[in-house]
């Protein structure tokens, strides 16, 4: 099916990637590639190849393991066709949205179950393939090829749905799935079967099907430093023989491999944090982000249960907005009153492009703001104004999972040690945890030591804790995705003119480092914590500006906290706590109807738009006694 001319690729690729990307349609690979071998390029590259050659691209199915990833892939595949809108008809999605596809598409009567959570909606749609409902049978059999990308990464539930759309697509349909066993890094995935293959020996597959075969992706492309590249190779047999090394031995292996060939990190490597610094344990991320936060330098977060943001310039053009219906002409004049600081690094008209695929008003040269709202306003926003960590700018600390897939400049991994009495198959996932961290370079690895500084996920508070010996105090994980709500009752109870001076300190952001802040419970408002900093433009310089306002759980974690480090004694925490962090600014949306937008004063009101704060801390709270 596949040519050199039909394809007319802008990368150049080996004859390995090439066999792959110019394989037949119709053919069932499953390729093994390794980190640096351009795996994302290839898949992509290959989807461009069945479009180029006459397949339709609507009948084309990616699964990819991120959100992020579907965004990028979608992108990518693009680079490779003559037409690059054909990448938008082509089926990307993760699992989980692929199961809330089918669940609300063929059960659309119990459509209001598909909210119970992601495992039930992906039991539910399991279900309902193995009941081969005759409408989605056909939907199915228009399938021509399916592309399974990070197959070792899918848990087992995700591996049978998966599976099961296998056996119900039809014989001539295509089948490429890329995995990397060496990478196979979540846990949860059944221990028992090797992670990568799971995809494929779990298929029943049938007689009339073709065979799978194997590739593999050899070469290495992403970086040119012969160290790394070495590292990368030589630790991967370790890795992937289970009879020559016992647990231990693979990985003190990779560790002896990674501490020889990678460079030791300066003595303080926070003093001067590379592009990306990589931590086994989020308390670890979260100990670093203090540190250097107390030393007014900006950074990210990239960890789980971070709130997903949206990027500050919507909020900045539209928090104001006194129509709904918004032309090109009149967003360029919003965005020139915009400040440089909340400004986006791509273009003004690359961001037109993007608000006019989101919203934009049928019959109408313009953006329809409601229907941004409703776009924006979901617990997921679409990805392309959404930021992709958590904070505006400067290095990135981040887990070690949570950086699977990325990669960077310099990399600094604080390698974590062995505990003591851990079981032999989580030894060995570790061992490719460490592989993971070593392979996201493109140019420097660096290593170190963490502190010792370590913290336990309390499961009653939702948040990583640490207790603080000799005092009552604990450090405690701020920051996470429930506590970036905002009550707006409490916030509208403070006044139009606190609320005002908040936008405003907002909009004038300058994004040059941290700003310090305290959460500050107040009495009056049933002991709610708003998060305040003190600058020249408070209304009460002693009390702070009022940014923001802690959801009620934020106090019910405290004081679950309280109850679980002092279990002798009835504490409660303090009434100021900190010190917080503000990194950057970002977007609220409230879509149209909801009764929240009631809770604002005008203008903000009428537009639906607002700006809130980026902000985090891994703090010592006191804790008093109380009667």
């Amino acid at each position: 099916m596949g040519s050199e001319e039909s394809m007319r690729p802008r990368l150049s690729f080996d004859s390995e990637q090439n066999g792959v990307i110019l394989a037949e349609g119709s053919a069932r690979l499953h390729v093994e590639a390794g980190p640096g071998s351009g795996k994302t390029a290839v898949a992509c590259a290959r989807v461009g190849n069945l479009i180029q050659c006459g397949m339709d691209p609507s009948n084309i199915l990616l699964v990819s393991f991120t959100r992020t990833a579907v965004q990028e892939m979608r992108d990518r595949i693009a680079i490779f066709l003559e037409n690059p809108r054909d990448a938008a008809a082509v089926r990307i999605a993760t699992v989980d949205s692929f199961s809330w596809r089918f669940w609300t598409g063929f059960l659309k009567d119990e459509i209001e179950n598909a909210f119970l959570g992601y495992e039930a909606t992906i039991a539910g749609a399991l279900s309902l393939l193995k009941a081969r409902p005759p409408e989605l049978l056909d939907y199915l059999s228009q399938v021509a090829h399916v592309l399974i990308d990070e197959a070792q990464d899918l848990t087992s539930l995700r591996v049978s749905l998966l599976n099961e759309i296998l056996s119900c697509i039809p014989p001539a349909c295509g089948v490429t799935v890329f995995s990397d066993p060496a990478q196979a890094i979540y846990g949860f995935t059944s221990k028992d079967e090797e992670s990568d293959s799971s995809v494929l020996s779990q298929v029943d597959v049938p007689p009339t099907w073709n065979q799978f075969e194997r590739r593999v992706l050899i070469n290495i492309h992403r970086t040119k430093d012969e160290c790394l590249k070495v590292l990368w190779k030589e630790a991967r047999p370790f890795l992937l023989t289970d009879e020559e090394f016992t647990p231990c031995e693979r990985y003190r292996s990779v560790d002896g491999l990674i501490r020889s060939l990678g460079s030791n990190a300066p003595s303080d490597p926070l003093q001067q944090p590379a592009d990306l610094n990589l931590f086994r344990w989020r308390a670890d991320v979260l100990d670093a982000s203090r540190k250097i936060g107390d030393r007014g330098v900006l950074h990210r977060l990239r960890m789980s249960a971070l709130p997903v943001c949206i990027e500050p310039w919507i909020g900045a053009c539209f928090s104001k907005a006194d129509a709904r219906f918004i032309d090109a002409e009149r967003f360029r004049l919003m965005w020139q009153t915009m400040p440089n600081a909340l400004a986006p690094p791509k273009s003004m008209d690359d961001c037109w492009r993007e608000l006019w695929k989101l919203a934009r008003a049928p019959g109408k040269a313009s953006i329809d703001l409601h229907r941004l709202r409703t776009a924006l306003s979901t617990d997921k926003p679409p990805v392309a104004v959404s930021l992709k960590e958590l904070g505006v700018t400067g290095p990135i600390l981040s887990t070690i999972h949570a950086s699977k897939g990325r990669e960077a400049d310099s990399v600094c991994v604080f390698l974590p040690e062995l505990s003591v009495g851990m079981k032999s198959d989580d030894v060995r996932e570790e061992a490719r945890v460490l592989y993971v961290a070593a392979t996201r370079p493109r140019h420097d690895l660096f290593i170190t030591e963490p502190s010792k500084s370590p913290g336990f996920f309390l499961e009653a508070a939702g948040r990583v804790c640490r207790r603080c010996w000799g005092r009552d105090a604990a450090q405690v994980e701020f920051g996470r995705d429930k506590d970036s709500e905002i009550d707006w009752r409490v916030l509208s109870e403070f006044g139009t003119e606190i609320f005002d001076v908040s936008q405003n300190w907002l909009r004038r952001w300058t994004g040059t480092k941290p700003v310090s802040a305290s959460l500050v419970a107040d009495p009056q408002q049933g002991f709610s914590y708003s998060l305040r900093t003190s600058d020249q433009d408070s209304l009460e310089s002693e009390k702070g500006t009022i940014l923001s306002v802690s959801p009620r759980q934020v106090n019910e974690d405290l004081f679950a906290i309280g109850k679980f480090m002092f279990p002798e004694r009835k504490m409660r925490p303090s009434m100021r706590i900190g010190p917080m962090f503000v990194m950057g600014v970002r977007t609220i949306a409230l879509a149209p109807g909801d009764e929240r937008i009631n809770l604002l004063p005008e203008p903000y009101r009428s537009a639906g738009f607002v700006l809130a704060p980026l902000w985090w801390g891994y703090p010592e709270v006191y804790f008093k006694q109380w009667n």
